[in-house]
């Protein structure tokens, strides 16, 4: 079976070594602009690229609309003059509108993505092993942007058990898999004020299946498939959360979305 994330997967592992790179030193063709900016920066142009897809999402649908309007009435009109039935996806104006739209969603998108991985890479340089200031403390914690990116899938796997581990399956309706969501918080939220830590995250896929039936092959332990390097799997955990962050803020759009998203970036990177 075609390996339908290959690209997207490989899209980002490039976008994660074009950050490191130019975020290395100068004198080792790093750049001036990256040992100049912050966490605390690119919190904020990470904020105002999201405010940009959301702006771009609304337009695209806007745009999408009258497009098939306008080609519904089009289509009919044409009917009308000549006997016969138009042939379906007719294009016009309205819908290279559209097409255009979509492209800048894409644009948008790509600028997200690179913000959200530079501001991993930051908070790993500041508060993580590149930080040289932190070698002398005794304790050993470092952030660390795989680590983090880990864990936010742990924490999606345990809320959604109807989707990973040995209770995979249908879920019985909106309210169980709310209870499950909740209840996978509430242990979370406990560990963080000193109490027992939650249970382990289950596989990502059962051992021998993928998502969709096929088989693969996976490393012990966690479900991952074999072979993926750990730049891969990084990119690929950060790649995908700041489109899940673009599409949530882009549903809302009210203030409160915002401070949601300002939030999930922020602990993001917490532990």
């Amino acid at each position: 079976m075609k390996d339908a994330d290959a690209p997207a997967r490989a899209s980002l592992c490039d976008l994660l070594e074009v950050t490191r790179r130019v975020m290395a030193p100068v004198e080792a063709n790093g750049t001036f602009w990256c040992q100049e900016v912050d966490a605390h920066q690119m919190v904020e142009w990470t904020l105002s690229e999201l405010a940009e897809v959301e702006e771009e999402i609304r337009a695209a649908e806007d745009a999408m609309a009258t497009a098939t309007a306008t080609d519904a009435t089009d289509a009919t009109d044409a009917s009308d003059a000549d006997g016969a039935s138009s042939s379906p996806g007719a294009t016009g104006p309205k819908s290279e509108l559209a097409v255009a739209a979509r492209k800048r969603v894409q644009d948008e998108l790509g600028d997200l993505v690179f913000d959200v991985i530079m501001l991993g890479c930051m908070c790993e340089r500041r508060f993580g092993a590149g930080n040289a200031a932190l070698a002398g403390e005794p304790n050993t914690f470092r952030v660390s942007l795989a680590a983090a990116v880990r864990g936010a899938a742990d924490k999606v796997k345990r809320r959604c058990p109807y989707s990973f581990g040995p209770a995979a399956g249908p879920c019985p309706s909106r309210a169980a898999e709310k209870e499950s969501w909740t209840a996978a918080k509430r242990l979370e939220k406990a560990h963080r004020a000193g109490g027992p830590p939650p249970p382990p995250a289950p596989p990502t896929r059962r051992r021998g299946e993928d998502g969709f039936g096929s088989t693969t092959r996976f490393s012990s332990g966690d479900g991952v498939r074999s072979g993926w390097s750990a730049g891969a799997l990084t990119a690929c955990a950060v790649g995908m959360s700041a489109v899940a962050f673009a599409g949530g803020f882009a549903l809302g759009g009210k203030q409160e979305t915002r401070d949601a998203v300002k939030d999930a970036i922020s602990g993001l990177f917490k532990k």
